[in-house]
C-alpha cells in the first residue's frame, strides 16, 4: 500500500518570496515610472513658464521701443502753433465767459 505524504508550507518563506520577486519590482517600477512622469510634467511646465514670460518680456521691449521712438520725435512746430492759439482762444472765452457772468449778476 502506498504511504501518503503530507506537505506543510512555510508560509513566511511563501511571503518572503512573494515580497521580493513580485511585489518589489512592481513597486521599484512604479516609482521610477512616477519619477519619469512627474519630472516629464516639471519640464512641460518649466517651459510653458518660460515660453509665457519670454513672449511677455518680448511685448514689453516693443512698447518701450515704441515709446522711445515716439518722444525722439522733433516737435513739429505747426502743431505748436496751433495748440497754443487754441490755448490763447480758450482763455479769452473765459475772460469773455466771465465779464458776461458779472454784468448778468452783478454780486
Amino acid at each position: 500500500m502506498p504511504k501518503s505524504r503530507t506537505y506543510h508550507l512555510e508560509l513566511g518563506g511563501i511571503h518572503q518570496q512573494y515580497k521580493a520577486q513580485i511585489v518589489q519590482p512592481w513597486l521599484e517600477s512604479l516609482n521610477k515610472e512616477g519619477e519619469r512622469r512627474l519630472l516629464g510634467t516639471i519640464e512641460l511646465s518649466s517651459n510653458a513658464a518660460r515660453d509665457s514670460l519670454n513672449r511677455a518680456l518680448e511685448r514689453e521691449r516693443t512698447r518701450n521701443e515704441r515709446e522711445l521712438e515716439t518722444k525722439k520725435k522733433p516737435v513739429d512746430q505747426e502743431a505748436v502753433g496751433d495748440l497754443v492759439a487754441a490755448y490763447v482762444n480758450l482763455l479769452a472765452a473765459e475772460e469773455a465767459l466771465q465779464e458776461l457772468n458779472g454784468r448778468i449778476d452783478p454780486h
